[in-house]
């Protein structure tokens, strides 16, 4: 819900919060836009599946072979099953390109999110834990990574000519890649997150306005900080 909200969030010039002063932005004039165009496309211009707000990962990917939809934002690497002639009717009629901004492709910015790993300053083999990480991270291991359905976070990887030539979406996501922005690093984010499902939610079923449901948010992400802050 909050990833596929991202990109136009963040290419109309919205976003989330300030991690350092906890400023929150979700519902300045920019994200308020984002998420009024992001639901009319469903509840005002109806050029979505009426069905979309149920589905989870495996059916965009399944409804994109089915040839359900012509244009979507989603996760690279499921471009690749998409376009496999074994797998999808649609297989061939793909192509590739960032998330458009408001005004300008220049504006383009999507959401960093995936898996961190680091070194626990408790553990008791950090020198291994330090190795594994380096290799996990190198470009030999991230490059049979994407053999696998992922989408390395490498520039070098994403750029090498027989990773284009196998995944058409790699030049495109290492694009993507120079302006991306990381989710908050907040440790409360995990329950900032889930109220903002909420209100994309009540936006996309035409329950409320998109300034009406960012507000909500706000209010409740500025109590949920100022909880967080005491408790430290």
């Amino acid at each position: 819900m909050v990833s596929g909200f991202g990109p136009y969030l963040l290419s109309a010039g919205g976003n989330f919060m300030n991690i350092k002063s906890r400023e929150v932005f979700i519902n300045n004039a920019e994200s308020v836009a984002a998420l009024d165009f992001y639901a009319g496309l469903l509840v005002r211009d109806r050029v979505a599946a009426p069905e979309v707000t149920t589905w989870e990962f495996d059916e965009i990917i399944a409804n994109g072979q089915n040839d359900r939809y012509a244009m979507v934002s989603t996760f690279a690497p499921y471009g690749t099953l998409m376009n496999d002639s074994a797998l999808s009717r649609t297989a061939g009629r793909w192509s590739f390109a960032l998330a458009p901004g408001a005004t300008d492709i220049q504006q383009s910015k999507v959401t960093l999110g995936g898996w961190m790993m680091g070194v626990s300053r408790h553990g008791k083999h950090k020198d291994w834990a330090l190795e594994f990480i380096q290799l996990a991270t190198n470009k030999e291991w991230l490059r049979r990574s994407m053999f696998r359905g992922n989408a390395a976070p490498r520039q070098s990887v994403l750029n090498n000519p027989a990773i284009q030539a196998a995944f058409p979406w790699a030049p495109v996501s290492a694009d993507a890649l120079r302006s991306a922005e990381n989710l908050p690093q907040e440790p409360s984010w995990p329950a900032l997150e889930q109220r903002l499902r909420v209100g994309i939610s009540q936006s996309l079923l035409g329950q409320t306005t998109a300034k009406a449901a960012l507000d909500a948010v706000a209010a409740d992400w500025q109590r949920s900080l100022r909880r967080a802050g005491a408790a430290r």
